[in-house]
């Protein structure tokens, strides 16, 4: 039963998120394109790629939750952030990667509940997203 469990969370390189993933699964021999996935479910993979590790020899797999999306979920995320913000003692004021570090992650997973309710709106905020990136 524990080789179905992994010992850790994701490797530390991938770090915290506000993006919510599904718990950990054991990675499938066979690749995401062999698997039948929908349009919508396609296009946030494409996006939200899955982060994959290797625990014991074990390859692990984590992707984005694709589960329907509640006001609850969105309220979360704000607690979340608000937490994350005061626990990484980011500045209020000014310049603080920190805090545009947190603001970008919480931006990403709006992108990820909009994309679960509305592919149009939320390809719409991925291209927003894309373009405030590059200016």
């Amino acid at each position: 039963m524990d080789a179905l469990i992994p010992k850790e969370d994701p490797p530390p390189d991938c770090g915290f998120s506000l993006v919510q993933y599904d718990p950990p699964k054991r990675a499938l021999e066979e690749s995401c394109s062999e698997v039948e996935l929908s349009q919508e479910e396609a296009i946030i993979n494409d996006i939200f790629p899955p982060k994959v590790w290797e625990d014991d020899e074990v390859q692990w797999e984590q992707r984005v939750n694709m589960g329907l999306v509640s006001r609850d979920a969105v309220l979360r995320t704000q607690e979340s952030l608000i937490l994350k913000l005061k626990q990484q003692s980011a500045r209020e004021e000014g310049i603080c990667q920190v805090r545009r570090e947190l603001y970008a992650q919480c931006f990403e997973e709006l992108i990820r509940q909009t994309l679960l309710n509305s592919l149009e709106r939320g390809l719409l905020l991925l291209r927003v997203r894309d373009e405030f990136r590059l200016t």
